[in-house]
């Protein structure tokens, strides 16, 4: 679990892994955004890796983030599928062309998929994800109820990687996504870590 939530369980995604988006296209592997099972047949970039939740909890994962986050927290609009109230309010996304002219795109990921891709899944609103982030501020608490352990919470304030290196982000799919470099200064003062 633990290399899940730090994003080393070695799932890479083909918007910034051009071996990853070759990989798909030659062996005819649907990209992570599908959230089909075949997927996630794609090689992980490092080990391990697994659909934890679904297979320890024996439920999907939006069934375990509704009773074990959303609820409590009183996030009321965030969630993997969306409703027809969702739906009206949703904001679209666009693509850069080669000619610089941005161009609608679908911002829609399957709303029966074969498995709820935790890393870009859910829809939400700014509101609900300020509820997140005050449980965070309150040491893992809100509306009176202990979502998160305090220690839970300051671990996750603490460097969980030691002395890896946190390196520039190419995008393999330009129109959809530009380089990050996250932690700039970080890399440029010779930090080592995140």
């Amino acid at each position: 679990m633990r290399h899940l939530l730090r994003h080393t369980a070695g799932f890479g995604y083909d918007i910034s892994n051009p071996d990853l988006l070759r990989y798909e296209e030659n062996k005819g592997i649907p990209g992570i955004i599908s959230c089909e099972n075949l997927a996630l047949t794609m090689p992980l970039t490092f080990d391990p890796g697994g659909k934890a939740v679904d297979v320890v909890r024996g439920q999907t994962l939006g069934a375990y983030f509704e009773a074990n986050l959303f609820e409590p927290l009183g996030m009321k609009d965030t969630t993997f599928k969306l409703a027809d109230r969702h739906r009206a309010r949703l904001v679209g996304m666009h693509a850069r062309q080669a000619d610089g002219k941005p161009q609608p795109m679908p911002s829609e990921i399957p709303q029966e998929p074969e498995f709820q891709m935790g890393g870009g899944g859910l829809y939400g609103t700014a509101g609900d994800y300020l509820a997140f982030e005050r449980m965070f501020l309150n040491g893992g608490s809100a509306n009176g109820r202990q979502v998160l352990k305090p220690k839970t919470v300051r671990a996750m304030s603490e460097n969980q990687m030691g002395g890896l290196s946190i390196r520039l982000l190419k995008t393999a799919i330009p129109p959809y996504s530009n380089d990050a470099e996250f932690f700039p200064a970080w890399s440029r003062n010779g930090g080592g870590g995140s």
